[in-house]
Parts: C-alpha cells; structure tokens; sequence
C-alpha cells in the first residue's frame, strides 16, 4: 500500500505514530510498520510507550505540540 501512495505521503507536512505497547486491539504491530514508510525515504515520528488503547489522553501533551507545529510551517 506505501508503495501507491509514497508520492502523496511525502507531501504531508508531519506523520506521528504514537501507540501503546500493550495495545488491546494489537494496533502496535501495525505501528511498527513505519519502517516501510522510512525505507521510501518518508519522515515518521514513531513513538511507543507503555499504555494500552484506552485512556491515554496523557499523550496529547507529546503528539499534539509536534502535530501543531508541523501546521503553522
């Protein structure tokens, strides 16, 4: 799927993956697959930490910052 829509992808000002590694839904193997984004020569940020799915509003005050910056550009 990266490989049809690497043109477009690289025009996106920012790509934050930000998952739980104890994720309910398994969404963190899925997070890992940022590499293939980074073998196109694609920038991701990918962060884990140590949270499941629920309740992590937390977070906000990591992805949100970096997401507003990456706007006001």
């Amino acid at each position: 799927m990266v490989e049809r829509h690497t043109d477009n992808l690289r025009k996106l000002r920012a790509i934050d993956v930000d998952c739980g590694m104890q994720d309910e839904f398994g969404l963190h193997w899925i997070a890992r697959a940022v590499n293939k984004l980074r073998a196109h020569g694609i920038a991701v940020r990918h962060e884990e930490f140590d949270d499941g799915h629920m309740n992590v509003s937390y977070r906000y005050d990591v992805s949100l910052p970096f997401l507003v910056e990456a706007i006001s550009k």
